[in-house]
């Protein structure tokens, strides 16, 4: 694929994000993407044919830049304490989802609820989801054996984790109009301070 075969792809992948993240897979219309990203409709259709290989190709880009965001920032850096790449990871993990607040949602909503759509996302999960437990649970144990951390399960530490990571994006739009009630700060210093909280919640997880 040339350059220009490669822009005029991710232009309807830019658009189609958009398109399905505000209306949904049922309320998203290949007419509006293929208008957002500035082609004929002919040719969305030459590079995707429907809606639903647009849609699970865009879902496995986003969830892909998810699950390296993660790898990245834990993998990399491997003469740093293993507490401090896992906070990395995990704040990687958030700051990833500050920058895509509606994925989320969008994949409750859109993902969870459809069974198709289900078994197109189960091999990411097998995927990325196996390989970041293993990966994690090896090192946790090197430091058990160390005396360094609490015997805990990687799979727990995960969804520990990425339960308070999800929510306040799941929540957004309660938490964007409650903000001055709930809390005094604006909804991006709450975002902010939410990430002081989880280093702190990772340190007394996982340390003696």
């Amino acid at each position: 694929m040339d350059n220009k075969e490669t822009t005029t792809k991710q232009q309807i992948m830019l658009a189609a994000e958009t398109e399905f993240m505000q209306n949904g897979y049922d309320g998203a219309k290949m007419l509006n993407i293929a208008k957002r990203a500035g082609v004929n409709h002919a040719l969305l259709h030459y590079y995707f044919s429907t809606k639903q290989n647009l849609f699970h190709e865009v879902l496995n880009e986003k969830t892909g830049l998810l699950a390296k965001s993660f790898i990245n920032a834990f993998s990399v850096n491997k003469e740093l304490p293993l507490i401090e790449r896992i906070e990395s990871g995990f704040l990687a993990h958030f700051d990833f989802l500050r920058e895509n607040p509606l994925l989320p949602q969008f994949i409750v909503s859109q993902v969870l609820t459809n069974p198709d759509n289900i078994n197109k996302f189960t091999p990411f999960v097998k995927l990325y989801g196996k390989s970041i437990s293993e990966m994690l649970q090896k090192e946790i144990d090197i430091n058990v054996e160390k005396g360094l951390f609490k015997n805990v399960r990687a799979i727990d530490l995960l969804y520990d984790i990425l339960s308070i990571n999800i929510f306040p994006f799941l929540t957004r739009p309660l938490l964007m109009e409650c903000a001055g009630i709930l809390f005094e700060e604006s909804y991006e210093e709450f975002l902010l301070n939410r990430k002081k909280e989880l280093s702190a919640v990772i340190r007394s997880r996982l340390l003696k």
